[in-house]
C-alpha cells in the first residue's frame, strides 16, 4: 500500500488473543515480540477500546 491505494485483504489483519488463566511470563513475552496483542478476559475493555479505535 505504499502508493496511497486502498488496503489489499489481510494488510490491515492483526493477531490477538484474550487469555484467562496463568501463563509463564515468557510465554506472553515471546507472543508480544512476534506481534501477538494480547487481552486478558477478566478486563475486556482494552479490546474494545483497541476495535473503536480500528474501526
Amino acid at each position: 500500500m505504499k502508493d496511497g491505494s486502498k488496503p489489499s485483504a489481510g494488510e490491515r489483519a492483526v493477531t490477538a488473543a484474550v487469555l484467562a488463566g496463568v501463563y509463564k511470563l515468557r510465554n506472553l513475552e515471546d507472543a508480544q515480540v512476534v506481534g501477538v496483542i494480547l487481552f486478558w478476559e477478566y478486563d475486556l475493555a482494552p479490546l474494545a477500546e483497541f476495535l473503536k479505535a480500528t474501526a
